[in-house]
């Protein structure tokens, strides 16, 4: 499924990457107050997210707002978390050869998967 697929782009001369979804080749952001996919100018900091490794996992953190990507509540959504949430974590697993190119997969009963931790985007 292509629309389940997102190609991370690295920012230039950063540490930030643009999340674009394969499918509708758009692009996660809150410009204009909510979570969107959409078109985007190159500068807009709400388009850019940063990873931060917990135990494995990933919280996805908008660079503009300082909020988190989670799904708490049953659906995609960016705003503040707790720091136990296991709805903010998340697993990006490799599609192919393409270390750019990850499926995300929703971390739902921690304690059920087995895994080995990943390593932060771009460090491969």
């Amino acid at each position: 499924w292509h629309s389940a697929m997102w190609v991370l782009e690295r920012v230039p001369n950063s540490n930030f990457y643009y999340i674009k979804n394969r499918w509708k080749n758009q692009y996660l952001h809150n410009q204009y107050g909510r979570l969107q996919l959409g078109n985007i100018q190159r500068g807009w900091w709400s388009a850019q997210w940063s990873f931060e490794n917990v135990q494995g996992f990933f919280r996805i953190k908008n660079r503009w707002k300082n909020t988190y990507l989670h799904n708490q509540n049953g659906r995609l959504a960016l705003g503040g978390i707790q720091p136990g949430w296991w709805s903010a974590q998340w697993s990006l697993p490799q599609v192919g050869n393409n270390q750019n190119l990850m499926e995300p997969q929703k971390l739902i009963g921690r304690q059920h998967h087995k895994h080995s931790p990943q390593q932060p985007p771009g460090s491969r």
